[in-house]
């Protein structure tokens, strides 16, 4: 397995390997993640996420030390600032469901247009570059792992997830369409979705941007074969 952050094979466990990249401990990503999280409970998850319902935000350590150690590396980004964004923007995701009550539509169309929301109009602009790492962190991960991406894009939610977060990411320009290694039809929907994205301007206009990107992702879907 090639690690992301050196881009050396590792023949060895992965997991130590990221360690070795990381200027900080475990321990201290978690305890400093728990601190910025409150007053909202965090509990220890494959991905980070929210569960909005029961106002808990869900922390991926492995995820969390792989983008530090990435963050660190490539864009001298300290860890603290890391864990500061991944914490403020989850608490921004449950947050915004006081604002407003999302269509019954793919979870995926809702966190891609509200992680689109917050990093616009929610994030402190200094937080901006460890947005760009993150999402390029994805990016480096995709080109690396093709086969296994395929595999798992053969799962409706995971391509609805994939092509989401290509439009996010573009509709915020942080990468551009030479990123997206994808046919004619998907790079159209990621051009379409992230044009709505940027029409959005205030938590009212939430629920009909979900709903229209909601839309163009059923047509999509609909002519595009199976993988």
């Amino acid at each position: 397995m090639r690690c992301v952050i050196c881009k050396e094979e590792v023949r060895t466990n992965i997991d130590e390997h990221v360690d070795s990249h990381l200027s900080v401990s475990q321990n201290e990503i978690l305890e400093y993640f728990k601190t910025l999280a409150a007053p909202f409970r965090v509990s220890l998850y494959k991905i980070t996420c929210v569960n909005v319902k029961k106002g808990e935000i869900l922390f991926s350590l492995e995820n969390a030390k792989l983008f530090i150690g990435f963050a660190e590396r490539c864009y001298q980004i300290p860890w603290e600032e890391c864990c500061e964004w991944l914490a403020l923007h989850e608490k921004a995701h449950i947050r915004l469901r006081g604002l407003y009550s999302p269509p019954n539509v793919n979870p995926n169309i809702i966190s891609n247009v509200e992680d689109y929301y917050i990093e616009e109009y929610m994030m402190p602009r200094e937080y901006r570059r460890v947005y760009e790492a993150h999402a390029k962190l994805i990016v480096e991960i995709r080109k690396m792992a093709r086969l296994p991406i395929i595999m798992a894009l053969r799962d409706i939610d995971a391509r609805i997830y994939y092509y989401l977060t290509f439009a996010t990411w573009y509709a915020y320009n942080v990468i551009s369409l030479n990123d997206v290694n994808l046919g004619p039809h998907e790079v159209k929907f990621i051009e379409r979705a992230a044009g709505i994205m940027r029409e959005l301007k205030s938590p009212n206009e939430l629920s009909t941007t979900i709903s229209l990107i909601n839309e163009h992702l059923a047509c999509l879907i609909s002519f595009l074969p199976p993988w």
